[in-house]
C-alpha cells in the first residue's frame, strides 16, 4: 500500500482487506456482505475516534460542569489520543536466529517506539507480537509496513501489522 495523504483512505483500504480476508476464511459470502460488514467497520471506527471540539463541548454541557465528570471526559480524549498512532504486529514461523533484531531494527530505523513485546516459540515455531507507536516515525505507515515485511521475510516468517483502531473495531463488530 503506498502513502497517502488522506488516512481515511488508508484505513478504508485496509478495512477492505481484512474483511475480504476474513470473507476468504470464512467460507463464501458474496460481495454485499463484505460491503455490509467493511461499513460496519468503518462506522465503529467513526465512533472511535476522540471527538470533534464542538461534539466535546456539548458533551461537557450535558455533565453540567461536574469536575469529576469533566476530569473522566478529559482522561478519555487523551487515551484515545495516545493511542492514534499504535500499530499491532504479528509474526510466526520456524524459530531461527536474529529475527528479532531485524524487526526491532527496522522499527528502531523508521523512529518507532516499542511500547510492548511478547516473543514465544512453541516446538520449534517462532511467534512475536509488537505494539508499536509509530506517531513519530520518520516513514509513512505504507513504507513502514513495506520495510517490516522485507525484513520479515528475509528471517523466515509471516507478518502481519495493522492500526490498533482496526483491531479493536473489528472485535466490536
Amino acid at each position: 500500500m503506498s502513502d497517502s495523504p488522506d488516512p481515511s483512505a488508508e484505513v478504508r483500504t485496509l478495512v477492505r482487506e481484512i474483511t475480504q480476508n476474513v470473507a476468504r476464511r470464512t467460507g463464501r459470502v458474496g460481495p454485499e456482505v463484505v460491503r455490509a460488514i467493511t461499513e460496519e467497520v468503518l462506522a465503529a471506527l467513526d465512533l472511535a475516534r476522540p471527538p470533534a471540539p464542538a461534539a466535546a463541548a456539548a458533551a461537557r454541557a450535558r455533565l453540567g460542569g461536574d469536575p469529576q465528570l469533566l476530569a473522566c471526559l478529559g482522561c478519555e480524549a487523551d487515551h484515545q489520543a495516545a493511542r492514534q498512532d499504535r500499530v499491532i504486529i504479528t509474526s510466526t514461523g520456524h524459530n531461527k536466529k536474529g529475527i528479532v533484531a531485524k524487526l526491532t531494527a527496522v522499527i528502531d530505523e523508521c523512529g518507532g517506539d516499542i511500547l510492548d513485546i511478547s516473543q514465544t516459540i512453541v516446538n520449534g515455531y517462532f511467534t512475536m507480537i509488537l505494539v508499536v507507536d509509530v506517531g513519530s516515525a520518520s516513514c509513512g505507515f505504507g513504507a513502514f509496513r513495506e520495510r517490516i515485511t522485507e525484513a520479515a521475510h528475509s528471517s523466515g516468517v509471516e507478518v502481519m501489522m495493522m492500526r490498533d483502531k482496526v483491531l479493536d473495531a473489528m472485535q466490536r463488530v
